[in-house]
């Protein structure tokens, strides 16, 4: 998993209400991909903005593409409304197969909600990216990108299987979580 992110910490431990937490904040946003998002051949680009994880509101200034090709997933975030210095970790929670998700979002609509994380035939993944820190303004940048089978990242206590499978059609979320819970999102849609 390769990483370039502004204000980097590393690694670091996470906490069992981090962890614990993620699942349920994916209930509280979610993005659809832009209209007329960009398709060249088998590479696909989605621009959305950042949702928080507190309201489901999009964040101001925000803006989230990801670029997807048969053999990787590429994320690029800019993102402001955090507190200035506020830490948080990112994370890659990617369904591989959408189309078995059960449950849904009953507050955003996504096809795959938390509980869908367990169910075994949606193939997701769930890994750290990594820990970041907000600059003085309270604004965060990172970019990410993820190999397909790459399981380094993986988060205990989650599904990880053989990491990404599908990168062309996969519902792909970046999340940012503190040490209290969910703060923003990004959640790309099936193309």
């Amino acid at each position: 998993m390769n990483v370039d992110a502004h204000n980097p910490l590393g690694r670091r431990a996470l906490a069992v209400p981090l962890v614990a937490a993620f699942g349920l904040a994916l209930l509280l946003s979610a993005g659809r991909p832009a209209p007329g998002a960009a398709s060249s051949g088998t590479n696909i680009t989605q621009t959305i903005e950042v949702k928080s994880l507190q309201d489901g509101q999009a964040i101001a200034r925000s803006k989230a593409t990801l670029h997807r090709k048969p053999d990787r997933l590429s994320v690029h975030v800019r993102t402001s409304e955090l507190e200035p210095g506020e830490v948080v970790d990112v994370f890659w929670a990617v369904f591989d197969n959408p189309s078995a998700c059960i449950h849904g979002n009953p507050v955003t609509g996504v096809p795959c909600g938390p509980p869908d994380l367990f169910v075994e035939a949606t193939d997701a993944t769930v890994q750290l990216v990594t820990t970041l820190t907000a600059d003085s303004s309270g604004r965060l940048a990172y970019s990410a990108s993820i190999a397909v089978g790459d399981t380094s990242g993986c988060v205990a206590g989650f599904p990880c299987g053989d990491g990404v499978t599908n990168p062309l059609g996969a519902e792909v979320h970046s999340a940012m979580f503190n040490a209290a819970g969910g703060r923003q999102a990004a959640q790309f849609l099936t193309p």
